[in-house]
């Protein structure tokens, strides 16, 4: 619930209006925010669009984590409370269009602090 509302790779491919097989080439590739379940199905966060596109500073973050996380632990960060951004969650400091490069420095930190 932290993370969700979710698209299911069908009806987010209907949003961005490219084919299920794009979307999920986009998924494996990380030009989606997307994680699987056990049984393999993905699901996508529904926030990670505007306008039918993909946030470009939610990919930079997601990318940045993905590196030295799995999926899930990569999308629950981007939705946690942190303080140095006043306890918004990088979501939230984002989507209220605070200074995305303090979210993206902080995601670099915390990527390479699970690398070690």
């Amino acid at each position: 619930s932290k993370i969700g509302p979710f698209y299911t790779p069908d009806s987010i491919a209907g949003v961005l209006g490219i084919s299920l097989t794009e979307t999920v080439r986009r998924l494996e590739s990380g030009e989606v925010l997307g994680a699987q379940l056990e049984d393999g199905a993905w699901l996508c966060p529904t926030w990670q669009l505007t306008n039918s596109q993909v946030r470009p500073e939610f990919l930079c973050l997601w990318r940045e984590l993905v590196t030295s996380a799995d999926a899930w632990t990569a999308l629950l960060w981007i939705c946690a409370p942190h303080p140095d951004l006043d306890d918004q969650s990088p979501r939230q400091w984002i989507e209220n269009e605070q200074p995305a490069e303090l979210a993206e420095t902080l995601a670099a930190h915390t990527a390479s602090r699970w690398a070690q």
